[in-house]
């Protein structure tokens, strides 16, 4: 095979990528060169959806040939993701080399458009194979599903800071989960047993409310 044989266009290939990655899970808003992730895009966990948003700052690169980073207040902003959530996510992206900063402004390497690509894949494959079920099986779906979703908010950082039940609720809807608040002490027990969590009780306004942070953590008033 001869050498230029071996010789590829690594933006056309970035490029075909992300239009693969985000046909129908992103929209690009013309005005303001934004980024909107669609309802099918908010479905997945917080750090796709963070690469994902990144991505579409990728793709209006290709379209104005203009360099294109963002800040954490962007971030926050338009993926309603906490920054005590969202900065450990950052973190873990920068040192794997899937993004890179300067100046507090991040973007997205070649690296992060093939995790996203495999983050994408595995998430779908979950899904699927999730099929459909009877009413008993969908019911033990869930649980098991809010399990996990609560055990993704841990492992991302989400209860470094003390978080409360209201704050966890908000957590679950954005990503289109519903669950009675009264339920959700089932779920945060099972990681307060194994020493992952830990509770205490803080003021907000008159009353006295349980607040929940990883094991360790200093104690803070919200």
């Amino acid at each position: 095979m001869p050498l230029e044989d071996l010789i590829i266009d690594q933006k056309q290939i970035s490029k075909e990528l992300l239009e693969k990655l985000l046909a129908g899970r992103v929209e690009l808003i013309k005005e303001d060169q934004g980024v909107n992730l669609t309802k099918v895009g908010n479905g997945y966990f917080n750090k796709t959806r963070l690469l994902l948003y990144l991505c579409g700052r990728r793709a209006w690169e290709f379209l104005s040939s203009e360099a294109i980073r963002s800040s954490i207040e962007e971030l926050k902003k338009n993926l309603g993701i906490k920054g005590n959530t969202l900065r450990p996510i950052l973190k873990e992206l920068k040192d794997s080399y899937q993004v890179e900063s300067e100046k507090g402004k991040y973007k997205i390497l070649p690296k992060g458009i093939f995790e996203l690509e495999k983050n994408i894949e595995y998430e779908d494959k979950k899904e699927k194979e999730s099929g459909p079920k009877t009413q008993k099986e969908r019911k033990s779906t869930k649980q098991v599903s809010k399990s996990k979703f609560i055990e993704k908010l841990y492992d991302e950082g989400f209860f470094k800071e003390p978080q409360k039940m209201s704050d966890i609720m908000n957590e679950f809807k954005k990503m289109g989960v519903s669950i009675k608040i009264t339920s959700l002490p089932s779920y945060l027990l099972p990681l307060i047993r194994k020493r992952k969590l830990d509770r205490d009780q803080i003021i907000e306004g008159k009353r006295k409310i349980w607040a929940y942070k990883s094991f360790g953590s200093k104690k803070q008033n919200k």
